[in-house]
């Protein structure tokens, strides 16, 4: 297969995916949908306070179309949807499009600060670990992956609140709005994929080491560096990028306990309050957001690896 034909394919392929963003996109909305309308709760009651009279509670049912059957408010909702509205928010009166616009690029800072740290530290951390095998090198990288990998992302968030923050004031305890505000948030939503990447990273090279050709290179008299950047690591990325693409789309989705934890205006804290505020529209379209968001990350990652590994073809 020439250049050209790779390409093709490679488009076909990504068209072909992108097909299924419909399907997907109808399924979530769904299902966020009706498992909102089981939640206990009046978003109308909750938005006019404890205070409200009933004929306000019903003013502010009938703005927001709640008193209508289910049926019809899913009717209405998927006729927005297919234009590609996802509604009002409740509380600010915005379009969700634009709540979500406020927040997305402090999410998506915050993931890509998490990945580079994990990717930075946790794939030097398995290298060192898989080339050394057995040795305390390997022993004490496995019992850093354990402990990241084991401990909950807000404990680690309120113990390095305290000591940072609290303790020795070196960094801001919450908030957004620099970079100093970035660095503790990073840490406690990076740690977990750090740890995941290490030990990927080290059970691929591992696997990687014991191939024949890295043999014959030894045998050779070739020195461990250039087969390590040469041979172990070149053929171990793939799993590696399987795995930093799939840990970046865990971080987009789940920083929700994080961002909460630090106050971090993202939309991990926006869909914590609107589900607490009953913002069906807010909820829907936030839910919405991050699936197609992960669906995304997932199909670059698949595309990349016929960039990275020339054995991988998309026909």
């Amino acid at each position: 297969m020439g250049p050209h034909d790779a390409v093709t394919a490679l488009l076909h392929y990504a068209a072909k995916r992108l097909l299924f963003l419909a399907p997907i996109a109808l399924g979530v909305a769904t299902v966020v949908f009706v498992l909102l309308r089981l939640v206990p709760g009046d978003p109308a009651q909750v938005l006019a306070g404890p205070e409200a009279t009933p004929d306000v509670i019903a003013q502010l049912r009938v703005k927001f179309g709640l008193n209508q059957p289910v049926l019809i408010q899913y009717g209405f909702f998927l006729g927005r949807l297919l234009h590609g509205d996802l509604g009002l928010s409740y509380r600010s009166g915005l379009t969700v499009t634009q709540e979500i616009g406020h927040r997305y690029l402090a999410t998506l800072i915050l993931a890509a600060s998490a990945t580079a740290l994990a990717v930075g530290v946790g794939v030097p951390l398995g290298l060192a670990a898989g080339t050394h095998r057995d040795s305390v090198r390997d022993r004490m990288a496995m019992l850093v992956a354990l402990v990241g990998i084991c401990a909950p992302s807000f404990w680690i968030g309120l113990v390095l609140q305290y000591w940072i923050a609290a303790r020795f004031n070196l960094l801001p305890m919450i908030g957004g709005g620099g970079m100093a505000h970035l660095i503790l948030p990073s840490v406690t939503l990076g740690l977990y994929s750090l740890a995941s990447l290490a030990r990927i990273t080290r059970a691929a090279v591992v696997n990687t080491a014991q191939r024949d050709y890295v043999r014959t290179a030894r045998s050779k008299g070739l020195g461990m560096p250039f087969i390590i950047r040469r041979h172990i690591l070149r053929n171990a990325l793939l799993p590696i990028l399987t795995s930093i693409g799939l840990e970046f789309g865990f971080l987009m989705t789940g920083a929700v306990v994080v961002e909460t934890v630090f106050a971090y205006p993202g939309i991990g804290v926006l869909l914590v309050q609107s589900i607490l505020s009953r913002d069906y529209a807010l909820v829907q379209g936030l839910v919405l957001f991050i699936a197609l968001s992960y669906v995304l990350v997932n199909l670059l990652t698949d595309l990349l690896y016929a960039l990275t590994d020339p054995r991988v073809s998309y026909q």
